[in-house]
């Protein structure tokens, strides 16, 4: 029933909270490297990483790339020879 808004809410909204999270990093690595404190903004940097590999469906992803890659076998799929005798009718 509300399919839809749990839809909008997985895409948009955890897109959206990236794009703060990355905007907040870079604000902060400013200040951090104006006060030269690197290891504090690389921990950061590092804590982000691995939040925004949470968000990732692995399962998701594994099931598109095995279908990508049955496609890509199936265009270089050799086509079986017609043998000699079929050719002449």
């Amino acid at each position: 029933m509300f399919k839809w808004l749990i839809d909008f809410i997985d895409n948009v909204f955890i897109k959206i909270a990236i794009f703060i999270g990355f905007l907040l990093l870079l604000v902060l690595g400013v200040w951090l490297y104006q006060t030269h404190l690197t290891w504090f903004f690389i921990s950061g940097a590092i804590f982000l990483l691995v939040l925004i590999g949470s968000f990732i469906d692995e399962d998701k992803l594994n099931a598109k790339n095995q279908a990508d890659w049955e496609k890509i076998k199936a265009r270089f799929k050799r086509k079986p020879k017609t043998p000699p005798n079929k050719l002449v009718n």
